[in-house]
């Protein structure tokens, strides 16, 4: 068993530990209650005499999350890995943990976290709130100098005047890192998963007013997980996605093939929901309630995974111009030709657009990350198989709307190889 699934397992006997039953696979878990699903990806691992270092990343995910997901770049110490290990599952625990009662628990209470009103400028139509984790302080002991105006918010308010006018409506996860190791400083703060250097000069500065080194402490470091999250979270969501389904809409709508501008609303909204809930039935049910047709709904996420996988894989590849729509139930299918389809058409154009403007790249590689053409090319890779010049067949997307048209195993078994008989050796 390598350490990914140790730390998750660990992990989950800290949950149960704390009254939360969860269920593991591998390196991942699920929080039963929250329906949080947690993974643990390798990072870097060393180890020398006395002592192992282990750096793996933590992903937790949820539609409630922002982009869906909130990462923890956890490092763990100890003499042993297995001391390693359980570091990370108590830091996960300490610092990451608690925020997460504030997103899902009805009426939550931690006494470790720190809840203050903020005013988000581009989102005033509801009041929104600090969730402020707790701080792991590293060198700053008894009788040491601390942090001027030290306090559970110290981080937040070295640079929350620049982030606050920048956040947009909807939930926000930040990580921050400040530390200095004697006259060397570094400091980091992610945004979403994503690195915000503003935000890491400010605490580098704050850094470097740090004790100076001894030998007990050679080290000085504060880290800290915060949330920002509007009062009414569903009306949150809500409005963070019109929010930027407008903004994407404004920048490619002029892009968009006239006859089939109509359908961008419902491809964008589409693409936003399958970030944070997948492919799904979920899905598929938040995507009507947003107002687009259920059959369109279905078709969307059909397509849209395909229209990305184009997007994001070498230009090398070589993608087939039609497709099987075949019904799930009846098995009756009928081929089909993309550029005559509209709502794939205007998927594709959508994520070409955004991809071309540097915009939506999380959901249109979150999309393609479902797809088939994708899952192929990676088993492809897997097997060192030669990628460029890779050619697709004719890919079967399923219905459940009625098709008039041939038996879809007939239909695949003109693919199939002649099977040799066993008495030839040819």
């Amino acid at each position: 068993m390598g350490h990914t699934e140790r730390i998750a397992q660990e992990i989950a006997g800290c949950l149960k530990t704390a009254g939360h039953e969860c269920e593991t696979r591998g390196s991942m878990l699920t929080i039963t209650r929250w329906g949080v699903r947690v993974s643990v990806t390798e990072g870097g691992a060393r180890e020398n005499p006395g002592r192992v270092t282990l750096t793996p990343t933590i992903t937790a995910c949820h539609p409630r999350l922002p982009k869906g997901f909130a990462r923890e770049l956890a490092v763990g110490l100890g003499e042993t890995e297995q001391d390693a290990i359980g570091s990370i599952a108590f830091y996960w625990m300490l610092l990451f943990f608690p925020t997460l009662k504030f997103l899902f628990d009805e009426h939550p209470h931690d006494c470790a976290v720190v809840e203050a009103p903020v005013a988000l400028a581009r989102d005033d139509s509801q009041p929104y709130r600090l969730i402020a984790g707790p701080v792991q302080m590293v060198g700053f002991g008894d009788g040491k100098q601390q942090p001027e105006q030290l306090s559970q918010t110290l981080l937040w308010n070295s640079f929350s005047d620049l982030l606050l006018p920048a956040l947009s409506p909807g939930v926000h996860h930040v990580r921050c890192y400040a530390g200095s190791y004697g006259e060397e400083v570094s400091a980091d703060v992610f945004v979403d998963g994503e690195e915000w250097p503003e935000g890491g000069e400010r605490l580098a500065r704050l850094a470097g007013d740090f004790p100076a080194p001894d030998d007990e402490n050679p080290v000085h470091s504060l880290k800290q997980h915060l949330l920002v999250r509007p009062e009414d979270l569903g009306a949150g969501a809500d409005r963070e996605l019109k929010a930027q389904v407008a903004e994407w809409a404004a920048a490619v709508e002029d892009g968009i093939d006239a006859s089939r501008r109509q359908l961008l609303p419902d491809v964008l909204r589409a693409l936003f929901v399958m970030a944070r809930h997948g492919a799904d039935e979920q899905a598929e049910q938040e995507i009507v309630r947003q107002g687009t047709p259920p059959a369109a709904a279905a078709a969307l996420l059909t397509f849209i995974p395909s229209a990305a996988a184009r997007v994001i894989l070498p230009k090398t590849i070589r993608f087939s111009e039609t497709y099987y729509w075949a019904n799930y139930e009846t098995r009756r299918a009928a081929e089909r030709r993309y550029d005559q389809t509209p709502l794939f058409m205007a998927a594709l154009e959508t994520c070409s657009l955004l991809a071309g403007r540097q915009l939506a790249g999380h959901e249109i590689t979150a999309a393609a990350s479902t797809s088939a053409e994708v899952g192929s090319v990676l088993e492809a890779a897997e097997k060192e198989l030669k990628i460029d010049g890779f050619r697709f067949t004719s890919i079967i997307h399923q219905t459940t709307e009625p098709v008039d048209g041939e038996d879809l195993d007939q239909l695949m078994a003109q693919f199939s190889p002649p099977k040799k008989p066993w008495w030839k050796f040819w």
